[in-house]
C-alpha cells in the first residue's frame, strides 16, 4: 500500500507565504497560545508540516470570523 507523501515547508518558504521575519517566525512558535505549529528538525533544520500549516490557517480564519 502507498502511502502518501509528506510535504515540509523551510523555514524561508514559511517567512515568505506569511511576509514576517524569522523573528516572528519564532516569537509565533514560542506563543502556545498562537498554536503555531512546532517545526520537524531534519538535519539540524526547521521543516514545518504543511498540513499544520494549514489547519493552522484555517483556525486562524475561524477564530477571525468569530471575532
Amino acid at each position: 500500500m502507498d502511502r502518501p507523501t509528506k510535504t515540509y515547508l523551510t523555514g524561508p518558504q514559511i517567512k515568505a507565504r506569511y511576509g514576517c521575519s524569522y523573528q516572528t517566525i519564532w516569537r509565533w512558535m514560542n506563543n502556545p497560545e498562537m498554536g503555531f505549529p512546532q517545526p520537524l528538525k531534519i538535519n539540524n533544520r526547521n521543516r514545518f508540516d504543511l498540513d499544520e500549516i494549514e489547519a493552522f490557517e484555517r483556525r486562524q480564519k475561524t477564530a477571525a470570523v468569530a471575532a
